[in-house]
């Protein structure tokens, strides 16, 4: 579940990578193409999400831009990994603030 990054360019105000090209789409996408979208097929992409979120904010990362555009796939196959993306919020994260943000961001994804 990592992401592999060819290049990385570091600016004074702004940093960019250069990674793989994901061909499965947004989750939006994903969920169209697939049909239907089973509890089960859920619980999987809400696992590999919360692992993603957990291992940024074991490197003190706050993604602060969640969302369904945001979340893409590697292939088209029907068990494709997710991806996280668009990192431009993206904040390191102090104190209690850490908290606030992952109960925020799971609780909004699993009450939908």
């Amino acid at each position: 579940m990592y992401m592999y990054t060819y290049l990385f360019y570091a600016y004074a105000s702004s940093f960019h990578s250069v990674s793989l090209h994901f061909i499965g789409g947004e989750l939006y996408e994903h969920v169209i193409r697939k049909g239907h979208f089973t509890e089960y097929d859920a619980a999987v992409l809400m696992k590999d999400l919360v692992s993603a979120l957990h291992e940024l904010h074991q490197h003190d990362i706050l993604h602060l831009d969640i969302k369904p555009e945001n979340i893409l796939f590697d292939s088209d196959a029907p068990d494709a990994r997710i991806k996280i993306t668009d990192f431009g919020l993206s904040k390191v994260s102090v104190g209690v603030v850490y908290f606030i943000v992952i109960y925020y961001v799971v609780m909004y994804y699993v009450i939908i």
